[in-house]
Formats: C-alpha cells, sequence, structure tokens
C-alpha cells in the first residue's frame, strides 16, 4: 500500500530492474496485485507470475515458454490482439530459447506500443532453488541480464525475501549489478492513518483515539493493519 512509487519502471521515473524485499507478510505479494491490477496506469503492462506456485518448467526452455505462454494469455485477458506473437512463443526443446524469447520480446514492446511490458516475478529466489537443483540453467538468468543489457522497454520487478546480493553471487552476479533494492518493511504513521482511513472516506469516521489506538495496537506492520481494515 502507497509503495508503488518505491518501483516504478524507467518511463515512470523509476529503474529497469527493481528487487522488494523484506520478511513475510510485509506486502510485497500485495504491492505486486495491486501494480498487476493496473495501479501504474496506461504506460505500464504488467505480467504477474508466481514463481512459488507456477509448476517447475522442463529445463530452461520451458521456462521461457511458460513466461511467454502467461504473456498472451495477459494480453487476450486485456482484450488485445496476439498477431504473431503466438508463432515467436519458445518450444520445450528449442536449441535457442534465450534468442527466441527476446524476439518475442521485441515482438511484444511493439504490439504494446506506448505502453511498457513490466514482468511480475514473485518469489524470485526459486530461479536460484531450480538453478541449484538443476531444473534450469544459469543461462535463464543470463538471459534476464542479456534482455536488460539489450535496452528493450520494459522492466522487471522481483519479490522476495532477500536482496539479490545477499544470495549466491555465483548465480546472480552479472544480474545483481543491474538491481535496485527497495526494502518492505513497518509502514510509517502517516501511510499507516492512511491505510485506516482512505478506503472507507466518506462512509466511515472514525471517533477522536481510535485510529492512533490501532496504529498502537497494529505496531504499524501492513498485515495486522489491512486485517483490521478488512474487519472494519
Amino acid at each position: 500500500f502507497l509503495r508503488e512509487e518505491l518501483v516504478r519502471p524507467p518511463e515512470l521515473g523509476g529503474a529497469a530492474l527493481v528487487v522488494v524485499w523484506g520478511a513475510r507478510g510485509m506486502g510485497k505479494s500485495s504491492l505486486l496485485a495491486r501494480i498487476a491490477s493496473g495501479s501504474f496506469g496506461a504506460k505500464a503492462f504488467p505480467i504477474a507470475v508466481d514463481l512459488e506456485r507456477v509448476p517447475r518448467p522442463s529445463g530452461s526452455a520451458g521456462f521461457w515458454r511458460m513466461l511467454a505462454q502467461r504473456t498472451v494469455t495477459r494480453l487476450r485477458s486485456a482484450g488485445l490482439p496476439v498477431g504473431e506473437l503466438e508463432s515467436e512463443i519458445p518450444g520445450e526443446r528449442d536449441r535457442a530459447p534465450n534468442e527466441r524469447f527476446r524476439k518475442f520480446l521485441q515482438g511484444l514492446c511493439a504490439a504494446l506500443g506506448q505502453a511498457r511490458p513490466v514482468y511480475l516475478l514473485d518469489g524470485y529466489e526459486v530461479l536460484e532453488r531450480w538453478v541449484h537443483a538443476g531444473v534450469v540453467g544459469m543461462d535463464v538468468i543470463d538471459g534476464l541480464a542479456g534482455i536488460l543489457d539489450a535496452n528493450l522497454p520494459m522492466s522487471l520487478l522481483l519479490a522476495g525475501a532477500f536482496r539479490m546480493d545477499q544470495r549466491d553471487p555465483e548465480t546472480w552476479g552479472r544480474l545483481g549489478v543491474r538491481a535496485v533494492h527497495r526494502k518492505l518493511s513497518f509502514l510509517t504513521a502517516s501511510e499507516a492513518e492512511r491505510l485506516v482511513r482512505e478506503p472507507v472516506a466518506g462512509r466511515i469516521d472514525y471517533e477522536d483515539g481510535v485510529v492512533p489506538a490501532i496504529l498502537r495496537a497494529t505496531g504499524c506492520h501492513p498485515l495486522l493493519l489491512q486485517a483490521v481494515c478488512r474487519a472494519v
């Protein structure tokens, strides 16, 4: 809540790769959900993938295929034409899936026009586990870095429990140097008060002392505050 300004993509005043990190319950997934629902406005086209919940891909080609398929599904749900993008989806046995996906992205950026694709990858540490387990190769991480090196008009927003430079440097080295890190922690008192008041403005008036009491009771913890707000 109220944190979108920390992670805006380049044309909206932010960076091409942002890693949002923090402990469980601090609102990382909620933030990504708000962005996926359109909080960045018409200049961004978010594609959300929860890596903790997707099936394990069948190798690196399977990962790029999954990402491309999610993109096409997102285009259809937005009522946008798919055009020739489907023909550029990497196959399960594609010998050069990184290059194929990059070509897919070029077509996507052209199809979206002024809108910028923003990939929202929740639970990004799963990629590291997949690499260590041999599920995908390091070429997936290198491929993400290569996409940024190609200066395509797109952005990556990754969310997880740790900063990328706190993870395995052999895995994240090339990509980590490009990352801008944003920590999500407890809300400030003013953010917490807005969270309590703004969603019900004009419908609920709090008596004096109620909002400060809510802030004291929850300690401005995002998860606890949202639980109270839902109850209200």
